[in-house]
């Protein structure tokens, strides 16, 4: 899954939304636990600034209890999920707010180190 931290004052820009920080999900790998949860990746190719970018994607909001700032959140927060199999992820598709499972067992070997 690559996710990009995109700061408050752009996510306001960009999505019109009042979120302290959120990681956008720009695309997830088809064998991947994030395709298995049924977190999706963007569609829409843009660059902003020097960056380039691949919007439509979900926003993580939060991993379990823990609201995500930045991607070294999201990799601290697993690191203290113990032995946990499981997470609840939170996230904003199309305006609304879903949440999904996110096994964390394979995601522990190959994606979050």
């Amino acid at each position: 899954m690559d996710a990009v931290f995109l700061c408050r004052e752009t996510l306001l820009l960009l999505f019109n939304l009042d979120l302290p920080g959120a990681l956008l999900v720009q695309s997830v790998e088809s064998d991947s636990p994030a395709r298995e949860a049924g977190i999706r990746g963007g569609a829409v190719p843009c660059r902003i600034g020097d960056r380039e970018l691949v919007l439509g994607g979900d926003l993580i909001l939060a991993f379990g209890e823990e609201d995500v700032c930045h991607a070294e959140c999201l990799i601290d927060a697993n690191s203290r999920r113990g032995s946990e199999k499981s997470v609840p992820v939170r996230l904003r598709r199309a305006g609304k707010t879903l949440g999904v499972e996110l096994d964390l067992t394979q995601v522990r070997r190959s994606y979050l180190r």
